[in-house]
């Protein structure tokens, strides 16, 4: 079955909540992206968001608390068909903070 998708995971930094969202409601648009989860670190946010989207449905909210010693990073798993990391990437990048 892995024949008929491609995935990958892109980690960045924290990121703005507002730009985030807006990048990847921009991915999802623009390219054949099945499905996106994962978690943002926001800053000055003790929680972590988590973020999911399934076509063009986008989900948001808090889940738990950064754990002591646990690296504050973006996190988002992509799922479609003939998308590329690099591109999604840089969209995701404007977002950092």
């Amino acid at each position: 079955a892995h024949d008929h998708f491609d995935s990958f995971v892109i980690q960045i930094g924290e990121v703005d909540s507002d730009k985030i969202q807006a990048a990847i409601q921009n991915v999802v648009s623009d390219f054949n992206i099945f499905r996106v989860k994962g978690f943002a670190a926001l800053p000055g946010k003790p929680m972590r968001q988590v973020l999911q989207a399934v076509g063009k449905r986008l989900d948001s909210y808090f889940d738990r608390p950064w754990q002591a010693g646990e690296p504050r990073k973006t996190s988002l798993v992509f799922i479609g068909k003939g998308i590329e990391k690099a591109v999604i990437q840089s969209v995701l990048e404007n977002a950092l903070v």
